[in-house]
């Protein structure tokens, strides 16, 4: 299940099962999307509407898109938390939704998060 916001989780609405994984991913993380692949063949990714966080003007052309998504890789950390390669403290709302501690409630995930990013 891909999340990239707590809300995520829910999408799409079905009960977790028994085994329960999380992939934690920002839209703009060139590093997500960086593939070889790029060079020659348009991305899944381009298919559907982008991430909330992805340029609508976002194209795929032959070469110049695998450049410029490999020119990003450089700066994937240089940008605020939640965007890029920056996931901030989002893998303690990832990581409570997975293991559901039990007693464990939203307020120490934000609680956690806060302690993380401090």
């Amino acid at each position: 299940m891909p999340g990239r916001r707590p809300s995520d989780y829910a999408v799409p609405d079905a009960p977790w099962g028994r085994r329960r994984s999380v992939y934690l991913q920002n839209g703009s993380d060139p590093v997500v999307w960086w593939s070889p692949g790029l060079a020659l063949h348009r991305p899944d990714w381009l298919h559907t509407p982008p991430a909330r966080d992805v340029s609508t003007a976002m194209r795929w052309y032959p070469l110049v898109t695998f450049w410029q998504v490999a020119c990003d890789l450089a700066g994937a950390d240089g940008v605020p938390d939640g965007y890029g390669h920056r996931y901030g403290a989002m893998p303690t709302s990832a990581w409570a939704e997975i293991t559901r501690p039990p007693g464990w409630t939203a307020a120490e995930s934000r609680r956690l998060a806060r302690h993380l990013t401090a």
